[in-house]
């Protein structure tokens, strides 16, 4: 499971769970007791956090210690998540974001990293996992490690972040060495929190990119398909939960049908 990702986000995950759960048997470990460690190590979480940090990761663990010893594994059952409304930022939002961002030494990296996020579409772990040496600048391609299907694809570059990259691109930064400084997600809420406030911007997060890059390929006229190409998703259907309907354009479809 460490060597699964590239990125250290679903490292830290199961560090977490390491340190929780030292001392304890593997044999000895409950849904009872994951369910504690759960909400332990995130009281304030959403359901759906407590599963992906927590229940899935031990659950995981545990097939497969059970399997290698042929034994069976103790029953860990998810809990149950109510769906959120899907929010959606606009390139206002990106360009607040830019305009806000505070002269230092990383603000080159963090507007590439804004950038990404909006033009991409990627999640945050991806743009995280993204080393130098999966990025081709003269044939404006990438190497994207997508955790969800445990995969590298290739996947174009949007011209405005491959021109970031151009920009933040160093002589010998080729060999092993990550695009962005960041190595989990919350390192970079230490700075978009206090950014996001400044561009009046609060309840930005970065999935709402994710969900901007979609709406806008969907009123583009994209398929689905097309989309799921552009972006790192893993199937059309949850492409769909995030496109927002245009009722001229259903409207179109009826009247060319």
């Amino acid at each position: 499971l460490r060597e699964q990702s590239p990125g250290d986000g679903q490292r830290r995950y199961i560090e977490r769970l390491r340190e929780y759960f030292a001392g304890h048997d593997l044999v000895h470990i409950t849904h009872r007791k994951v369910n504690l460690a759960a909400w332990h190590l995130y009281p304030d979480a959403r359901p759906a956090t407590r599963n992906r940090q927590a229940r899935s990761p031990v659950k995981a663990v545990l097939n497969y210690w059970a399997d290698w010893h042929g034994t069976s594994a103790p029953r860990i059952k998810m809990e149950p998540e109510t769906p959120s409304p899907v929010a959606v930022a606009s390139l206002y939002v990106e360009e607040n974001l830019l305009n806000a961002m505070p002269g230092s030494s990383l603000k080159m990296e963090k507007s590439a990293l804004i950038i990404a996020l909006f033009r991409q579409g990627w999640r945050i772990t991806e743009a995280l996992g993204l080393q130098w040496s999966n990025v081709d600048l003269l044939a404006g391609t990438v190497q994207l490690y997508v955790g969800k299907v445990n995969q590298w694809v290739t996947m174009p570059l949007h011209p405005k972040f491959q021109e970031a990259l151009r920009q933040m691109y160093c002589q010998g930064c080729g060999v092993n060495r990550s695009v962005f400084p960041w190595t989990n997600r919350n390192q970079v809420y230490d700075w978009l929190k206090p950014l996001r406030i400044k561009a009046n911007t609060p309840s930005f997060t970065p999935h709402m990119a994710r969900r901007n890059f979609a709406t806008r390929a969907n009123d583009a006229g994209f398929s689905t398909l097309d989309i799921k190409a552009a972006g790192s998703w893993t199937s059309t259907k949850s492409i769909e939960r995030y496109v927002h309907v245009d009722m001229n354009r259903a409207k179109k479809v009826m009247r060319v049908i």
